[in-house]
Formats: structure tokens, C-alpha cells, sequence
């Protein structure tokens, strides 16, 4: 009897030993697991941080791209209006200037006028001598 518990123990033994095995390899496989999926988890992280990095940047450069649009744009205004005025400006100026010609073409007339009605006396004058 003393045998087959032997024989019984063993078995019992060799199968704890095998099952310690088998639960060292899985125990053993779980932290290689484990250490990569760390390794990915930092360099995720570190991947994160760049990118939040890279965010941070282009978020600075679209702000100071923004507020430079908005400084052309107030300048196109600032320029429209100006050359708005100096249209006005311009058009008020050849108003001007065409009512001086006409003026200057109606003192020409008149100083004709003048002219040959002096002339006509002064014939008038001339023949009665």
C-alpha cells in the first residue's frame, strides 16, 4: 500500500510540478507582456507630450497669423476709405477746374467782345481824323 501511495504522491508531485511549470511560464510570459505594453505606454506618452508641444506651437503661430490678417486687413480698409476720399477729393478738383475753364473761355469771349468793339472805335476814330 505503501507503493501505490508512493506512486500516487509522485504523480500528485510531478503534476504540481508540471502545473508550477506551466503557471511559471504564464506568470513569466504576463510580465514580458506587461513590459512591453509599458514601453508603449511611455512612448505614447512621449509621443503626447511632442504633440502637444507641436499643438502649443502652431496654436502661438495661428494666433500671430490671425492678428497679422487682421492688421492688413484694417490697413486695406484704412487705404480704401483714404482713396475713397481722395476720389472724392479728385472729382470735387476737375468740377473745379472745369467751371474755371468755362469761366476763362466766357472772360476770353468777353474780352474778344471787348477787343473788337475797341477796335471798331478805334476805326471809327481813325477814319473820322
Amino acid at each position: 500500500a505503501k507503493t501505490a501511495t508512493d506512486t500516487n504522491l509522485r504523480k500528485q508531485v510531478l503534476k504540481l510540478n508540471d502545473s508550477l511549470d506551466l503557471s511559471a511560464k504564464r506568470f513569466a510570459s504576463e510580465i514580458a507582456e506587461n513590459k512591453k505594453a509599458r514601453a508603449e505606454i511611455n512612448e505614447l506618452r512621449r509621443e503626447r507630450k511632442r504633440f502637444k508641444q507641436l499643438m502649443l506651437q502652431c496654436k502661438n503661430r495661428l494666433v500671430a497669423v490671425e492678428r497679422r490678417v487682421s492688421e492688413i486687413v484694417a490697413e486695406a480698409q484704412a487705404d480704401l476709405e483714404e482713396r475713397a476720399e481722395y476720389g472724392v477729393r479728385i472729382e470735387e478738383l476737375q468740377h473745379s477746374s472745369d467751371t474755371a475753364q468755362e469761366e476763362f473761355y466766357a472772360q476770353c469771349r468777353e474780352l474778344k467782345h471787348v477787343i473788337r468793339a475797341f477796335d471798331m472805335m478805334e476805326d471809327k476814330l481813325s477814319k473820322g481824323d
